[in-house]
């Protein structure tokens, strides 16, 4: 897991530049963005300029999913993504501390 070939999205375990997850009752794919995250369905984009600071892997030991809270620069905002497979943790955190830090 890294930064891609194109130098803009991270890659995942499955090769691809998104995790799949949930946001709220929509299913989507969350796209790890040097410029920010970008979700899919329905779009939504979070300039890297806007996040605070973001936190992976709440969720029991025992759960094959984690969630990502995203704190948004205003203080008050959060974004929850739901229901990322956990494989997709080590990555996650590798483009928080690579790219975003």
């Amino acid at each position: 897991a890294g930064v891609g070939s194109s130098g803009n999205t991270s890659t995942t375990t499955a090769g691809m530049p998104f995790v799949g997850c949930n946001r709220g009752f929509n299913n989507g794919a969350l796209f790890p963005l040097r410029e920010g995250l970008l979700f899919f369905k329905p779009p939504l984009f979070v300039p890297r300029s806007n996040l605070a600071s973001i936190s992976c892997g709440r969720g029991s030991g025992q759960s094959r999913f984690v969630d990502m809270v995203v704190q948004l620069d205003d203080d008050e905002s959060t974004l929850e993504f739901t229901n990322i497979e956990r494989d997709e943790l080590q990555g996650l955190n590798g483009y928080i501390h690579n790219v975003l830090i």
